[in-house]
């Protein structure tokens, strides 16, 4: 577990589970946390999982969703995974960032 004050949030995650998506995925949790927030992103809650978040973002120009879970009570947002966006995720994206420009 490690804490990042110098983003736009404290985030918290796995760093086993961190180094596994950057072997596996290309980029640790925190790059792809930090690359989302801090550009244009959409952020959703998935009805089977609403305690967890989900923001569809760009990171090195590619589609990429995270998921996180806002500790409240903790007062930091814990990282838990990422993937390449779906088609799903990509339309969504498109359709608000085209209403809001």
């Amino acid at each position: 577990m490690i804490l990042n004050m110098e983003t736009q949030g404290i985030f918290e995650w796995d760093d086993q589970k961190s180094k596994i998506l950057k072997r596996t995925r290309g980029f640790t949790l925190l790059e792809v946390a930090e690359e989302i927030v801090s550009k244009y992103h959409v952020t959703y809650t998935n009805h089977r999982y609403p305690e967890q978040v989900r923001s569809i973002g760009k990171v090195k120009r590619k589609f990429m969703t995270i998921v996180y879970e806002d500790i409240l009570d903790e007062e930091f947002i814990h990282l838990i995974t990422y993937w390449a966006s779906s088609d799903k995720e990509k339309s969504i994206y498109k359709k608000i960032r085209g209403q809001y420009g």
